[in-house]
């Protein structure tokens, strides 16, 4: 899957595989039994759930998608 950002000025590529689908899907499961988030509601007002979004988050885009630059 490729897709542009920043006005058409980046282009980034993303193999997104079944593999990383389901481990996508795991840590989102994993995230939402640990902070006992079950609807929308929850997510925006509870402060377990905003405090551990951005590392869930980050280890998915980081560690699991793993965009890649286009040139």
């Amino acid at each position: 899957m490729n897709f542009e950002t920043c006005d058409g000025e980046v282009k980034i590529h993303l193999d997104l595989t079944e593999e990383k689908k389901d481990i996508i899907a795991e840590k989102i499961i994993q995230y939402c039994v640990k902070n006992e988030c079950f609807d929308g509601e929850v997510l925006y007002q509870s402060d377990d759930c905003i405090i551990d979004a951005p590392s869930v988050l980050g280890d998915i885009i980081d560690n699991v998608m793993c965009f890649e630059r286009v040139d």
